[in-house]
């Protein structure tokens, strides 16, 4: 029997149809990949017709159309098809429209549906086959259509308002008021300065290092005077109570938290997991349920057992739910064959998450790690305040021993059994240091991801192009706030005296962290202002409850619509009445004159642009403002910024440099990329050395591509003027198996792989 099976990305393509052979022998499969969604709502009257229960109109996309046509003409050669999507709602949806798409019976088992890209995993989804799980489909439905009603008629409004290109939406603008609410918050905060006070003591067979002494202080005159006190106590240990305690591993990976632990961004993290997801490395990888299969722990329980010893299995149930709603039908992150060790992955940055997720899977179902805890109390002679310390030694490091030896562990713990109430200990040094009050605490993607989760905004699948569109829209900026050089008071006590000095150091600085844009902070102010529905945290999280209960069969999706439109759409009515009551507002508007000439701002259906120059003059210049700022903030000094720049000359001709987006140079008439070490560079810091290398290594790149595109058109026009026996002979020299059976076609493609 022969079989189409569709899935989502090209990369699956080869892997899904080898594991499929060898399980299904007598079967044969040909594997296509929808490459994504290739349907999508009309542009039409919002491509959804409100008057009949919110019936949305899709369409095929434009540029889908040869993986339309290749889908059909395949179609036609084969006995079945199988739908082998992904396995979360938009997997569904892309399942729904391959099954219309092709004339399958939605009733028919033609879904496929695994969790893992191994052979086991394909055979068993192959040999169990279900139908098109149309709740899952009809929540994308809601999903999808409510994001396009919020969207398109509220767009309209900022684009307005604001400047053309500022437009809504309904996980978009409540993403961005997250961290307008942050900066807001901080720009609130009063700048404050304190003392904190610390200190080391040395016993008769031990150490406590890095007290903390428990109370603050706020002048340079407290601290001179109890500095005079400590210089003429006696220290006591006047607590050293003990108990027994455990350390249990954390919980597996799902979609957020990985997404905290990696060390790299949201949308690389993203593409790393989805790299090794098609690799057949680790488990679908968007999934809010922590829960593991018992196949997985069994796999598990080996491993540790061979390796670390029976006692070091402990089996657990993972039901913990982080977000309502979460899809227990999904699995944890984890790895699909335990005894693939990260060192078998070349890739520095795939090796580095996949140990992430293997380690946890490992610890979590390993021994909790016992530890003995000492709360220890230094009491000086003269004053009833203590240095406190919390001294911890291992006695049994269980999951921890994943990361770190029990000699590391208790590595600053030496003498711990000899720390008692009542031994004297000598002060070996007192600190006090002025600190400042934080002015910090800005979101890093993975911090925003978290918070998203905690609010119920959005899903696994919908957190990474959160964190993007609010970046790619301008509306916040990852970048680095560099903080202010203070001097801060020393004050230590040591051998008997005290020593005061100043330091300077930096304060307040962050780096890598989600910043808002003026556009951004009027954007929301203005949603905020006069469409308060949309940005209410609890209507979004709301709205990610309702889409749960269509999924589940609850609810019927168009009501969902409805009950969420009937409620931020009389805001837009409201809002069109005033607009039409006001008139036509003019979209560009004079920033300064500048050698002779003006500039301009003007909204444009491109996005904002500044015009340097008059309408209709040869000369006049279209320029883009940086990161697309909102045009009523542009100052003369601005626009001045973004005109060309010459650098110098290379070659008889001008390198000028431009900025659209990002920055590039023109030289020669052509348009060419800066080298990747000139990516932090500013415009002022481009020298003509980083330019002649840019257009150096541009020509290079461009004359290795050429070569290679020729070649591989030589190859296969070669391949192609074969014939069948020809062909035949070639693939047996390569070992193709089945080539006798194959025909031409197949053997063009099986040979030019």
């Amino acid at each position: 029997m022969k079989y189409l099976v569709v899935v989502e990305s090209p990369s699956k393509c080869t892997k899904v149809q080898n594991y499929l052979q060898k399980s299904f022998p007598k079967h044969t499969f040909i594997v296509l990949a929808s490459v994504g969604h290739f349907m999508t709502l009309s542009k039409k009257k919002m491509g959804v017709n409100i008057k009949k229960n919110f019936a949305p109109n899709f369409i095929e996309c434009k540029d889908k159309r040869k993986v339309i046509n290749s889908l059909k003409s395949a179609a036609k050669k084969v006995d079945r098809v199988i739908i082998a999507s992904d396995l979360d709602a938009e997997g569904e949806k892309i399942g729904y429209d391959v099954a219309n798409l092709l004339g399958l019976d939605l009733n028919d088992n033609n879904r496929m549906i695994f969790n893992e890209i191994t052979q086991s995993a394909l055979k068993k989804a192959f040999e169990e086959p279900t139908t098109i799980n149309m709740n899952l489909v009809h929540a994308q439905f809601a999903r999808r259509i409510l994001d396009r009603l919020i969207g398109f008629e509220i767009s309209r409004i900022t684009a307005k308002e604001i400047q053309r290109g500022v437009s809504a939406g309904r996980v978009l603008s409540v993403t961005t008021k997250i961290i307008n609410e942050k900066e807001k918050e901080l720009a609130e905060r009063v700048k404050d300065t304190f003392f904190q006070i610390s200190g080391d003591f040395k016993g008769n067979k031990y150490d406590i290092m890095e007290t903390t002494f428990k109370k603050e202080f706020k002048t340079e005159k407290e601290i001179d005077s109890l500095f005079k006190k400590f210089q003429k106590a006696k220290y006591i240990i006047s607590n050293a109570t003990t108990k027994e305690k455990k350390s249990s591993p954390p919980l597996p990976f799902i979609t957020s938290t990985i997404n905290q632990s990696s060390p790299y961004g949201i949308r690389a993290t993203s593409g790393i997991l989805q790299k090794l997801y098609q690799k057949g490395f680790i488990t679908y990888i968007r999934t809010d349920s922590t829960k593991m299969s018992e196949a997985a722990k069994g796999m598990i329980k080996k491993h540790i057992t061979s390796k670390y010893g029976a006692n070091m299995f402990q089996y657990r149930k993972f039901n913990h739910k982080k977000v309502k709603g979460a899809q227990e039908a999904h699995e944890c992150i984890r790895p699909t064959k335990i005894d693939r060790n990260p060192d078998d992955i070349k890739d520095p940055q795939q090796r580095k998450i996949y140990e992430l997720i293997w380690k946890r899977s490992v610890a979590c179902l390993m021994k909790d790690a016992k530890y003995m805890s000492k709360d220890v109390k230094i009491k000086p002679s003269n004053m009833s305040i203590t240095f406190d310390k919390i001294v911890n030694k291992y006695t049994f490091l269980g999951w921890k021993s994943l990361y770190i030896s029990l000699n590391e562990a208790n590595e600053y713990v030496e003498g711990f059994e000899y720390i008692k109430k009542g031994d004297k200990v000598d002060d070996i040094e007192i600190r006090s240091i002025q600190k400042y009050n934080s002015m910090t605490g800005r979101y890093t993607e993975s911090k925003l991801v978290n918070t998203l989760e905690k609010m119920g905004i959005g899903r696994p699948s919908t957190y990474a192009t959160a964190v993007s569109n609010i970046q790619n829209k301008s509306y916040v900026l990852k970048g680095n706030i560099e903080g202010e050089k203070v001097k801060s008071l020393l004050t230590f006590l040591k051998n008997g005296k005290i020593i005061k000095k100043y330091q300077e150091e930096t304060i307040n600085s962050e780096n890598n962290k989600l910043i808002i844009t003026e556009l951004g902070r009027k954007t929301t102010e203005f949603l905020d202002e006069f469409f308060n529905v949309i940005l209410n945290y609890n209507f979004t999280a709301e709205v990610e409850q309702d889409l749960d209960r269509i999924q589940n069969g609850e609810i019927e999706w168009y009501k969902v619509v409805e009950k969420f439109y009937n409620q931020f759409h009389p805001q837009v009515e409201t809002h069109k009445a005033k607009l039409k009551k006001e008139g036509k507002k003019t979209s560009s508007g004079f920033i300064g004159e500048y050698k002779g000439k003006n500039f301009y701002t003007l909204s444009t259906q491109f996005g904002p642009r500044v015009i340097y120059g008059e309408k209709g003059s040869k000369d006049i210049l279209y320029l883009t403002p940086v990161n697309n700022a909102l045009l009523s903030s542009i100052t003369l000094e601005d626009a001045i910024a973004l005109l060309p720049r010459t650098v110098g000359r290379f070659e008889g001709k001008d390198i000028v440099l431009h900025y659209s987006k990002s920055l590039y140079i023109k030289h020669n008439y052509k348009n060419v990329p800066l080298h990747w070490s000139c990516k932090n560079k500013s415009k002022t810091d481009i020298t003509l050395e980083d330019a002649i290398t840019s257009i150096n290594e541009f020509r290079l790149k461009k004359s290795k591509k050429g070569k290679r595109k020729s070649f591989s058109k030589i190859k296969s026009k070669k391949i192609k003027s074969k014939t069948v026996t020809e062909l035949k002979k070639e693939a047996k020299l390569k070992g193709i198996k089945g080539y006798s059976k194959m025909k031409k076609d197949e053997l063009l493609k099986v040979l030019k792989n």
